[in-house]
């Protein structure tokens, strides 16, 4: 597959030699593709330097509604500047379900001094990955839990099915319960600098016996900055819902070796080998924006490096219950009003790890999701109350 090939500015116009259109386009901070199609013709001439893209889309709300406070990117006062954005020649993919169309993501820059614009997840994670020490990746794995759906039938249960109609599954939804869909069901020298050589007999936990000091260094720093970065984590309204007791749900600040209830399951020897020990970071989910959950575990963790910083809480052992009695760690937020606030405030671990002006920015974009969902009528409220009250 020519997507797999390496793409150069110099091999450019032979891998697309047999196309028309191409389209670009770069990721909000919902992890919505922002982009639109360009001639090739026009794409070529832009690939090097790049080419000018409206600041809006990250001044407007996954509906495309503006956000009610003026943010500091794209806001009336600077006229939604436009941004240069700069193809990402890595990126190139083909689009299967578009006729191959050429994809290439985007990178945005300040027209100014062409620096990374602070809201863009993509160039957030690309600037917390330069801070890592020479010798030394980062690698990351991202395990999404999902449900999909058969489209609904348009006109009729008789009617041919589309299966790439979205916008007719939206226009069903609006007018059936979710329930009336139906699910789809399937059918019949790279050394890892958190494995330890050796196992630590001496170790406080046994836990931690085969992770490296520098593993339990960035693990101590994901503990202490979990509560603080919670809105990267879980951006949405409706993602509280999940974060509740009782379900296996990462409602604390907590660790564990292969605890599949802690906020942070730890995979190590004895129960895999040390090449494959790792961290699995549980409370994100399925609606999170990977780049900006990626930045913010690997700015904790590195966070937790730099300052050498000892682990604050013993582990959960098993059987131990996220919440118990054994369980000391504190409550995660319960709400993203709740959330946004711990992530806003004036000595958050996130304003020294992102800046103010990406934690004010993103911030004021879940002020108004808080917002919108303080101001909405739901069906539960209609249903309980429009007799009765």
């Amino acid at each position: 597959m020519d997507s797999l090939i390496s793409c150069t500015l110099e091999s450019l116009p032979e891998i697309l030699k047999h196309d028309t259109k191409i389209k670009v386009g770069g990721i909000d901070v919902d992890g919505v593709l922002r982009g639109k199609l360009m001639s090739k013709n026009k794409f070529l001439s832009v690939a090097n330097e790049g080419f000018g893209f409206c600041s809006i889309i990250f001044g407007w709300d996954i509906e495309d509604r503006p956000y009610f406070k003026e943010l500091k990117v794209s806001n009336k006062k600077n006229g939604f500047r436009d941004m240069v954005a700069v193809p990402d020649l890595k990126s190139f993919r083909r689009i299967p379900w578009e006729g191959h169309i050429p994809l290439f993501l985007l990178s945005f820059y300040d027209p100014g001094d062409m620096s990374r614009i602070i809201a863009c997840p993509r160039g957030l994670l690309a600037t917390v990955n330069k801070e890592i020490s020479d010798g030394m990746k980062a690698m990351a794995g991202i395990e999404y839990e999902f449900v999909q759906y058969k489209a609904p039938r348009e006109n009729g249960p008789r009617a041919e099915i589309n299966e790439r109609n979205s916008s007719s599954t939206a226009k069903f939804l609006q007018e059936n319960d979710l329930n009336s869909l139906q699910p789809i069901t399937a059918d019949k020298k790279g050394d890892n600098v958190f494995a330890r050589r050796e196992k630590d007999t001496k170790a406080e936990w046994a836990d931690i016996a085969h992770i490296s000091e520098e593993g339990r260094q960035f693990l101590a720093g994901l503990l202490d900055g979990l509560p603080d970065i919670m809105p990267l984590l879980a951006p949405t309204v409706n993602s509280y819902k999940r974060l509740v007791e009782n379900f296996w749900a990462p409602v604390t600040v907590s660790w564990g070796l292969e605890h599949r209830a802690a906020s942070i399951r730890i995979i190590a020897p004895p129960t895999s080998s040390p090449k494959a020990t790792r961290f699995e970071i549980r409370v994100p989910g399925a609606d999170a924006n990977p780049h900006l959950a990626l930045a913010a575990i690997l700015a904790l963790g590195l966070r937790g490096m730099r300052k050498e910083m000892d682990i604050s809480l013993p582990p959960l052992g098993k059987g131990e219950d996220v919440g118990g009695s054994a369980d000391r760690g504190i409550r995660l937020a319960r709400s993203l009003k709740e959330a946004t606030q711990q992530f806003m405030r004036k000595d958050s671990i996130a304003r020294e790890v992102f800046g103010d002006d990406f934690v004010d920015h993103f911030g004021g974009t879940r002020e108004h999701e808080v917002k919108l969902w303080d101001e909405a009528v739901t069906d539960w409220e209609i249903k309980r109350y429009v007799e009765s009250i």
